[in-house]
């Protein structure tokens, strides 16, 4: 069968221009997966109060991180799609969509109409599944099939966290890291959610129930964001032989005033540098591209609260990017019988 992949990501803006962060910011907040609120509150939130506050220290944030290639989650974006490409050959055919902002998924999804695919393979790069990343990637490819009366069939990977050469490649790289730093406390931090969205949404009757409702295996959190980053920390803890009292799983990048799941990455990195604690090594297993939340937020960012409050270093272990081992993991990811046809994996998710 002529196979079209198409690999997804968050996205990022086109330039450190104010006006380029403005746009992204406003596409990305506006989506009622990511802020889950009635469209004339979102609308005066995001385009009130957060765009106009948030823009300014955005630019300055992505200033930090931008290279002469531009933008590091598109370029390690563009490396991976490319790597693949070759690996896999003329078996396939790899595209890539970004959610928010170029290259859009519609313009993707045109050029694989328009190119006559027998079948898609759908993969949003996100290890964790969750309403907020792979969920609204799911719904806009759906809508979008729906608008365009698009018959050709998709099959999509919702999650991956569970993928042992996964857990390897960032494993891998913590321990080259840790070879020239040794550090006497390891953070695993994935991106944060609101509890709001876990309690309300898919672990509705089941989120935060129980002190173990992460850790118990079962039908009714399989899709539990919180429970597969609980996971993926154990997991990465076990091949990077750490006891519980050498690493701390927690959520960075919490917006708003809202309780998000905790405990929270900063305030981590203050307790443990109070503590003593004075070199720290930093996963972050919920990206699989460098990006803004890893290189500004947490090795600019965060690195600097904790010299603040007595710490004297902190490593990130550089995420995935296009590494050939990251590389021949998602090759085996595309073999996997792991894929579900989009309808009905939408159906499943209450996605429609």
């Amino acid at each position: 069968m002529k196979t079209a992949i198409l690999i997804t990501n968050l996205g990022t803006p086109k330039s450190t221009s104010l006006n380029d962060i403005k746009t992204y910011l406003s596409e990305f907040l506006m989506d009622p997966d990511v802020i889950p609120l009635p469209t004339p509150l979102r609308w005066l939130l995001v385009k009130g109060l957060i765009v106009p506050t948030r823009s300014p220290k955005s630019q300055h944030a992505y200033q930090s991180i931008w290279t002469d290639r531009g933008s590091p989650l598109l370029y390690h974006s563009i490396d991976l799609q490319n790597k693949l490409q070759d690996l896999i050959g003329s078996s396939a055919k790899v595209f890539l969509g970004m959610r928010y902002s170029t290259p859009s998924l519609s313009s993707q999804l045109e050029q694989i109409r328009k190119e006559n695919f027998d079948q898609i393979l759908l993969i949003p790069l996100y290890p964790q599944y969750s309403d907020a990343t792979t969920g609204t990637t799911l719904k806009a490819v759906s809508e979008w099939v729906s608008k365009n009366n698009f018959k050709t069939p998709i099959r999509a990977l919702s999650h991956f966290y569970w993928d042992a050469n996964l857990i390897d490649n960032y494993v891998e790289n913590g321990k080259a890291l840790q070879e020239n730093f040794q550090a006497d406390h390891t953070l695993i931090s994935f991106h944060g959610l609101p509890q709001k969205m876990l309690r309300e949404g898919l672990g509705k009757g089941h989120c935060y129930q129980s002190n173990n409702c992460c850790i118990e295996i079962s039908e009714k959190n399989i899709y539990c964001y919180r429970s597969q980053a609980i996971k993926t920390a154990k997991h990465i803890a076990e091949k990077m032989q750490l006891q519980d009292s050498d690493y701390t799983i927690c959520f960075q990048s919490r917006l708003g005033r809202a309780e998000w799941i905790q405990p929270y990455t900063q305030d981590t990195i203050i307790q443990l540098a109070k503590a003593g604690k004075k070199r720290l090594l930093v996963f972050s297993p919920s990206f699989v591209a460098d990006c803004l939340e890893t290189l500004e937020e947490i090795e600019i960012g965060l690195k600097q609260v904790f010299i603040e409050h007595g710490g004297e270093e902190l490593k990130l272990v550089p995420s995935l990017n296009s590494s050939n081992t990251w590389v021949h993991t998602l090759s085996k990811l595309i073999d996997s019988d792991h894929f579900e046809d989009l309808e009905v994996l939408t159906k499943k998710l209450h996605l429609n």
